[in-house]
């Protein structure tokens, strides 16, 4: 999420998502924690509120 990144999602109109969104994002999807690619399961996510 450096500049490059945080220009191109203001580009496309896209929301920022708020911190804690993003490291359940990452840790899902990216940086193979625990919370690896728990897709589906909702104690994943069931805390972070809505985006």
């Amino acid at each position: 999420g450096g500049p490059t990144t945080n220009a191109a999602v203001a580009a496309h109109g896209f929301i920022p998502l708020t911190p804690a969104w993003k490291s359940a994002i990452v840790s899902a999807f990216y940086t193979g924690t625990s919370e690896n690619l728990a897709i589906g399961n909702t104690n994943v996510c069931n805390t972070k509120g809505r985006p």
